[in-house]
Parts: structure tokens; sequence; C-alpha cells
């Protein structure tokens, strides 16, 4: 049925739960999952506010928001690694 099915997390509670369906539909059908973050730096940004003419910001700043992101996205990949570990589904992790 399917061979390779993509999960894209950002690490909530609906996320999780949706990792559990594609997790499952994967286990049904021998599949493996790929699972993707994406650390969208320049939405974190500009929801903030800081974009110019708004007031800019550091590249000091935009780095440390970044590795922020791109922390959260292993930890939220991590999570559903260990989901689909549990059930015995191959994974792979992507955080871009």
């Amino acid at each position: 049925m399917f061979e390779r099915i993509l999960i894209a997390t950002d690490g909530s509670k609906n996320a999780k739960k949706a990792a559990t369906t594609g997790i499952d539909l994967a286990k049904l059908s021998s599949g493996k999952v790929l699972i993707v973050y994406v650390a969208d730096i320049a939405k974190c940004i500009s929801s903030a506010g800081l974009t110019p003419p708004f007031g800019g910001i550091s590249p000091g700043a935009i780095d440390d928001i970044a590795a922020s992101l791109m922390d959260a996205g292993e930890k939220a990949t991590l999570e559903v690694e260990g989901l689909a570990k549990e059930s015995g589904v191959k994974s792979e992790r992507l955080v871009v």
C-alpha cells in the first residue's frame, strides 16, 4: 500500500496524534516514515515584528533564533522517531 509516509511535525500534541496515525499506516503496509520539521526562521522573525522597518534584528539574534528552532526540530523529530521504533517501523529524520 504505502512504501514511505511523510510525517511533518512541530512537536505539538496534534502533530503527535497525526504522527501516530502515519506510523500506524506505515506498520500496516510494511512501509517506513520520513519525519520532517521545518525551522521557519523568517516566519518566526516576522511574526515578532522584528523585520525592517519595524525594528530590525541583529545577525547574532538571527543565529540564536535559528539554533533554537533547530533544537526544537531535533527534539520533535526524535520524539516521533521513538514512537516509530516502539511500533517497529523504520524511520528517517530531517530538520531543515
